[in-house]
């Protein structure tokens, strides 16, 4: 509200009217994510990474909770890390890897830069997949996949409002709880694995 409120690109934009629903129920409902544990280091393009992620709820015991993430068919060879985490750490994470989504150069801009800050869910397990490959962006648009050689020549061209950007495979997975933490596990993906997949 504050960042429509006081928006540089033209008149202050207030809400007409705020709808809330809200339940309350006896317990607690925050948990911490402990842990990362895949089934396996090694994998090919196109297998689901399994593995467990430890939980500790509130005044509870620990809990193991089955993951899972399906890899792309041509996804490259190479090291990856499978990234668990909150809402909170997701939108700081993608903040840092796409920094043209939140730099608004106009209201509509900034309107959607709010709305992209605010669509996380406390209650849903973000899974990341940190990519090799990204682009450059001008102001808003992107340029993905660029060869290394033309995005070379724009850097040096130093035009305004370039930034270099990243992606990131993105999956949830509903819980029961308001989660709090990260965990993350590096793993291979090789295309014809040569050795003996160790499995834990």
């Amino acid at each position: 509200i504050a960042a429509m409120a006081f928006n540089p690109f033209a008149k202050p934009r207030l809400p007409e009217k705020i709808h809330v629903d809200i339940t309350i129920e006896a317990g607690q409902i925050n948990a911490s994510i402990l842990d990362l544990k895949l089934d396996a280091d090694i994998y090919r393009p196109g297998e689901t990474v399994t593995g467990k992620l430890t939980i500790r709820p509130t005044r509870q015991p620990r809990q193991k909770v089955p993951v899972k993430f399906d890899l792309p068919k041509d996804l490259p060879e190479g090291s990856y890390t499978l990234q668990v985490c909150n809402a909170y750490q997701a939108m700081s994470r993608l903040q840092a890897e796409m920094p043209h989504k939140f730099d608004p150069k106009t209201e509509k801009d900034l309107f959607e830069a709010v709305k992209l800050s605010v669509a996380g869910k406390a209650d849903l397990l973000y899974l990341r997949l940190p990519l090799k490959r990204g682009g450059l962006a001008i102001g808003r648009r992107e340029l993905p996949d660029l060869p290394e050689s033309r995005a070379q020549i724009l850097r040096q061209a130093r035009l305004p409002d370039t930034k270099s950007f990243t992606r990131s495979l993105i999956r949830t997975m509903p819980l029961d709880y308001v989660l709090y933490g990260s965990a993350e596990q590096t793993f291979k993906v090789v295309l014809r694995p040569k050795e003996t997949r160790l499995h834990k």
